[in-house]
């Protein structure tokens, strides 16, 4: 996915990082299924063995689809999500379209995952920023809205006061001392 400059794409590539750093490359993979429209501005997730994408937008539409990649072998804690996933061939990666109970349109958001739990935060609906969770149950493929963070909230920033380096900072018995520039200080933005 992503865009090169000029459309969308929908192609899948991964870099062996079982070498040297030096002898590290990127190969397109070879995928079967219906794999996702091209697009950019999604999120992808890795969950044991496998792939999720949540939304994005090919420039003209937000995407509200999830799509999953296997990405082959699989592992004892991935039971739960062996139902949702047609067996992949050993030498190519699977996708498979995830139908959740609802969907919402994402674009430019953020996605992590904990347990089995995906938090998407924020984001573009297509028509305007949001700041909504959505929780997406991995185990159920329930999508959950939380209604707590639709309030507009106040983002907390702390100024940080400075460091002075002193003028002979090579003598390692000298250390770096908060300037008497006064307390951490809260200052309340808000969206």
């Amino acid at each position: 996915g992503g865009g090169n400059g000029e459309m969308a794409l929908n192609d899948v590539w991964a870099l062996d990082t079982s070498v040297p750093p030096e002898r590290m490359r990127w190969t397109k993979q070879r995928t079967t299924g219906t794999k996702p429209t091209p697009r950019g501005y999604h999120t992808a997730n890795l969950v044991g063995n496998r792939m999720f994408v949540v939304g994005g937008t090919d420039g003209r539409e937000a995407f509200s689809d999830i799509f999953c990649l296997d990405l082959g072998a699989s592992s004892p804690q991935d039971a739960p999500l062996q139902l949702l996933i047609i067996p992949p061939s050993p030498d190519t990666w699977h996708w498979s379209s995830v139908h959740a109970d609802k969907t919402y349109r994402r674009l430019a958001h953020t996605a992590t995952q904990i347990g089995s739990y995906l938090f998407i935060m924020g984001g573009h609906d297509g028509e305007q920023y949001t700041n909504e969770l959505l929780i997406f149950n991995l185990g159920t493929l329930l999508c959950i809205l939380s209604y707590l963070l639709l309030l507009t909230f106040p983002l907390i920033c702390l100024s940080i006061p400075s460091i002075r380096i002193p003028s002979n900072a090579r003598d390692p018995t000298q250390r770096p001392r908060l300037s008497r520039s006064g307390p951490f200080r809260r200052q309340a933005l808000g969206f």
